[in-house]
């Protein structure tokens, strides 16, 4: 662990001597209500909500940047820190959900912006082009700029909500959630199937504050049933591509056994002699999450689905939802990340103490 520690201190020490110059978007404003925690539970020790970034503050602020690699633009850009973190909610939340869970997704932008640069930096460095994080949902998270937001929502609903965004960011600023003093991998999804799915069942390695909970506030989403269609000619050929060695029946349907995770999650599924994993299979036909079961009728395959995303972490859906029943966004967090602690991490700072 200490080597794990030194090890990033290093790199931030070394990377934060270069001066940078930062791009900032958008200006802060005071909020003129602010929400009061709720109670500390026994044991656990909350930072205190920041109040806002003002003058000398801001100024401060508005030092520390993120080198962040924008993967359409295939360039590097040193964007200040609230900026950014803005443009990741844009991306990754709708704007009207509640404050508390706005500030719950900036808390865990926040962390994961911080798990990725000093327990994946080296790793994911080449592929980032030296940057700690890039744009690519696939690879790390969505980012929106202002400009983006406003020409995809339109300048209305960007005014609108654009205060409650950028107060959730820096009322929780610098607020990281951490398991073993070690920034967590703070991963989260649209919408569950009503219960969230364990790393383990999804990426097949166990981590112990993403373990399966609770959230059967989805199941009330408008979207949160979907179905695709596909001409079973269409899923035999997709199958025959990805696996050649798969085997169909001369006539009839293809038979399928499909096993699940504690969650409803599809772990596998066997058809024609082989065995495809059930993220796999969500993969291949472009399904909203890989909690599914199928259907043969006349020719067509009918995919059932629940949720949206792999399901790991926190529910954003989810997260609104608990906002809305009075929970404050550290209890949100607890409810979806089991076992975490809430710590302050600036790292932008560490450069002074070097």
């Amino acid at each position: 662990m200490k080597k794990i520690v030194q090890t990033a201190l290093v790199l931030i020490l070394s990377f934060l001597s270069v001066p940078i110059l930062c791009v900032t978007a958008l200006e802060l404003t005071a909020d003129p209500e602010k929400n009061v925690s709720a109670p500390v539970a026994s044991g656990t020790v909350y930072p205190q909500e920041k109040e806002q970034q003002t003058g000398e503050n801001l100024a401060k602020v508005q030092e520390h940047c993120v080198p962040v690699y924008l993967h359409e633009e295939d360039r590097v850009e040193k964007i200040d820190i609230v900026t950014y973190l803005c443009g990741v909610l844009n991306g990754e939340m709708q704007p009207n959900y509640e404050p508390e869970a706005l500030k719950a997704q900036a808390v865990a932008a926040y962390t994961y912006l911080m798990y990725q640069y000093t327990d994946n930096y080296e790793t994911k460095r080449e592929a980032h082009k030296d940057a700690w994080i890039c744009t690519d949902p696939s690879h790390c998270k969505a980012y929106l700029s202002e400009k983006d937001a406003r020409a995809s929502w339109g300048d209305a609903w960007f005014d609108k909500y654009k205060d409650r965004v950028r107060n959730a960011v820096t009322e929780t600023l610098y607020q990281t959630m951490v398991c073993q003093s070690m920034p967590i991998n703070a991963v989260f999804h649209s919408l569950s199937s009503g219960k969230t799915e364990a790393a383990k069942d999804v990426w097949e390695y166990d981590i112990p504050y993403l373990q399966e909970v609770d959230s059967s506030f989805d199941e009330t989403a408008e979207d949160f049933l979907s179905e695709k269609s596909v001409s079973l000619e269409e899923f035999k050929n997709t199958l025959k591509n990805y696996d050649g060695t798969i085997v169909f029946p001369d006539s009839g349907d293809p038979a399928v056994e499909i096993t699940r995770s504690d969650s409803g999650g599809v772990l596998a599924m066997k058809i024609g002699g082989i065995e495809i994993k059930g993220t796999q299979v969500r993969t291949l036909f472009g399904l909203r999450s890989a909690n599914f079961t199928v259907e043969f009728s006349n020719g067509q395959v009918l995919f059932h689905v629940k949720g949206y995303g792999h399901g790991v972490g926190m529910s954003q859906y989810g997260a609104n939802c608990l906002a809305k029943e009075g929970k404050t966004y550290q209890e949100i967090l607890q409810h979806y990340y089991t076992g975490i602690e809430f710590t302050e991490m600036n790292i932008f700072e560490q450069k002074k103490e070097g």
